[in-house]
């Protein structure tokens, strides 16, 4: 499991470069050190989280929390399994 880890982060700030490296206005949230090896999370300024949705298809992205989302329904991360209200 180390090495996939190892690799995952490799991955992440292979992501992360070509990234800043192709687009102005880049911004990673939070601390480098505190997120998980295959996670990165950015902000790209004057991008719509529309657009930037419509245009990637082959990695996961989102243009907003579950907090921010407009439904008042808990997202499924916030909601208690079966088995722990059991």
């Amino acid at each position: 499991m180390a090495a996939e880890a190892v690799r995952e982060q490799e991955l992440r700030d292979y992501l992360r470069n070509k990234l800043e490296t192709a687009l102005d206005y880049t911004q990673v949230n939070g601390n480098m050190e505190h997120h998980l090896p295959g996670n990165l999370n950015m902000s790209f300024v004057y991008v719509e989280g529309e657009s930037l949705l419509m245009g990637i298809n082959d990695i996961a992205v989102s243009s907003g929390s579950a907090c921010t989302s407009a439904t008042s329904s808990p997202a499924m991360s916030s909601r208690p399994s079966a088995s722990a209200t059991t």
